[in-house]
């Protein structure tokens, strides 16, 4: 479902010399990108995430990019 995109992504980010935090993994699953995750409800509708499940992922969010910013 989202290989191609990834693909895309993977090429621009090396083309510009930048790293790439792939995050489609934090809110799908396989092919499903689920409404609850662990007891958080996603998404508010289809194009918005919840404030709980954002602030959840804004700790993710952070621990992924240090070591991403201790390379540069």
């Amino acid at each position: 479902l989202f290989s191609g995109t990834l693909v895309r992504d993977q090429k621009a980010a090396a083309a510009a010399g930048a790293a790439l935090l792939p995050t489609v993994q934090w809110l799908c699953v396989k092919d499903r990108c689920p409404a609850v995750v662990g007891h958080m409800l996603v998404y508010v509708d289809e194009d918005h995430l919840t404030t709980v499940y954002s602030q959840y992922l804004a700790t993710v969010l952070q621990k992924a990019l240090v070591p991403i910013l201790r390379r540069g």
